[in-house]
């Protein structure tokens, strides 16, 4: 998306452009000076090195690591963060931390924003000491007495990691950075890769809808992810790509639905107002879709009927809740563009986007990698960090594991599984059932490994009992089950 940003900059005839961003590594910040037409001279680095930051990485089994982060929160004080990957974990460790008497709240995307808000308080208080988070914590996060950040789960590149201990020792006292590293994970962070990776004829699908639509036109992200069976976020990095590419341009982004309830007769609304107000706010309330106590709006459509412009429409229905004569409420986003240039064959565009998103694939699991090359790393721990954003450190830093001689270790991987007979029964009665949204080998080894995809929830498959039950498994050995069932 910054790449976006360059060129709505020079449309907008932006005089002046600050970039800042903490993790740019050196391919990014060119990239970034590439885009914004940033002179080398006027590139400010800052070191990545922070001294009162311990750097640790212990490389653990999946079944002792509570214990592990327990130990260690009980021979500490002060505040902690706990990152996670996955939502019902946060709740089960801090379930855990709690029930062994260490103050602790979870915090994920999953949770109602009231819930998020009050853990966020708690927190930032000091009324809870631990927070148990995804990634959907940090953000915004400023609290400066954060004595320790713990990586539960591997985090999935170094960018991540580096992200996620730059919340400890704000206030520049010592803090304590230790990544509980367990080959497990490994598996997981990798099939979140792959099922982010669409199938060809899912972008096929996605970008002939999208480009047969007109010259200009909008939609919804949300629709075209449950349609084409793609997440929403790569639907959006596909609309991205289009952009960049030269063939779409975004006009803007507007909800597709209003809906109002009247506080007041419509005669009491319509009296007080110029006879031509009054005849078209008539006309939209008229043209209103009754759903017991709200009226449904598509502004898109009535002004299509009524031969007025959209806005004219939405201004009317936000003028009368300015007033006080209705509640209203919005939703449905959709996205406007306009086709800039013809896209050519559409099959060779595909092509190219499946080329994109393969090699998207091998840069996200070459990422993981890195991260475990953290825990093999023989030398500074600190210094293998600042190499990978482009600064070499002058002697090693003296305050990581490896400067205290902690020896390095491989994080072991465990040792694979055999589906078992019955799974693989289970396997092929599911694929003779023929679903819909588990049509495709990748889409059935998406659906067995845990990966929920808008098709499967629509048809409500993840109650299935074969929903993930082979999630401890790699992502290329369940696609060759799907394949052979």
């Amino acid at each position: 998306d910054y790449l976006k940003l360059a060129k709505i900059c020079r449309r907008l005839k932006v005089p002046r452009v600050l970039c800042l961003t903490a993790t740019a590594t050196p391919k990014v910040a060119r990239d970034i000076r590439k885009e914004f037409r940033i002179a080398t001279a006027d590139h400010v680095q800052l070191s990545f090195h922070r001294k009162n930051l311990d750097l640790r990485v212990t490389p653990c089994g999946a079944a002792e690591r509570k214990n592990l982060l327990l130990e260690r929160l009980v021979a500490s004080e002060g505040s902690a963060v706990v990152y996670v990957t996955r939502q019902e974990t946060a709740e089960e460790v801090a379930t855990f931390l709690a029930r062994n008497g260490v103050s602790a709240r979870a915090y994920h995307a999953g949770l109602p924003a009231e819930f998020r808000a009050d853990a966020q308080q708690a927190f930032m208080s000091g009324q809870t000491r631990v927070i148990v988070a995804t990634i959907a914590f940090g953000m915004g996060i400023d609290k400066a007495d954060i004595r320790a950040v713990y990586h539960y789960n591997l985090p999935k590149s170094l960018e991540n990691h580096t992200q996620e201990i730059g919340r400890a020792g704000r206030d520049g006292g010592h803090a304590v950075c230790e990544m509980l590293a367990c080959g497990d994970d490994v598996t997981v962070l990798e099939n979140f890769i792959y099922s982010d990776t669409p199938t060809p004829r899912a972008l096929g699908n996605l970008v002939d809808r999208v480009l047969r639509l007109g010259k200009v036109f909008d939609v919804s992200p949300y629709e075209l992810s449950t349609v084409c069976d793609i997440r929403s976020g790569v639907v959006s990095t596909v609309m991205t790509y289009l952009e960049i590419d030269g063939i779409l341009e975004a006009t803007g982004s507007f909800y597709g639905t209003y809906r109002l309830k009247l506080l007041n007769k419509p005669e009491k609304i319509l009296a007080g107002r110029s006879a031509s107000e009054r005849k078209f706010l008539k006309q939209v309330l008229d043209a209103g879709e009754m759903k017991r106590w709200w009226l449904y709006f598509q502004p898109t459509e009535l002004a299509e009927k009524l031969g007025c412009p959209r806005e004219k429409i939405v201004s009317a229905l936000t003028g009368l809740h300015a007033a006080g004569d209705v509640i209203l409420s919005v939703w449905g986003v959709r996205q406007g563009y306009k086709m800039k240039k013809e896209p050519g064959e559409l099959k060779m565009l595909t092509a190219s986007l499946v080329e994109k998103f393969h090699e998207r694939e091998q840069s996200d699991l070459g990422r993981i990698q890195q991260v475990l090359k953290l825990s093999a790393c023989r030398a500074c721990l600190t210094g293998y960090l600042t190499k990978h954003f482009g600064e070499t450190l002058a002697e090693p830093c003296g305050h990581c594991d490896r400067c205290r001689g902690v020896a390095a270790k491989t994080i072991p991987r465990p040792k694979l599984r055999r589906p078992t007979d019955a799974e693989l029964s289970q396997v092929k009665v599911l694929a003779e059932q023929k679903h819909a949204a588990l049509g495709t080998p990748r889409q059935l080894a998406r659906f067995l490994c845990g990966m929920t995809s808008p098709a499967a929830k629509r048809a409500r498959l993840t109650k299935n009992d074969a929903f993930g039950m082979l999630a401890d498994l790699p992502f290329a050995e369940v696609l060759a089950i799907a394949e052979a069932a």
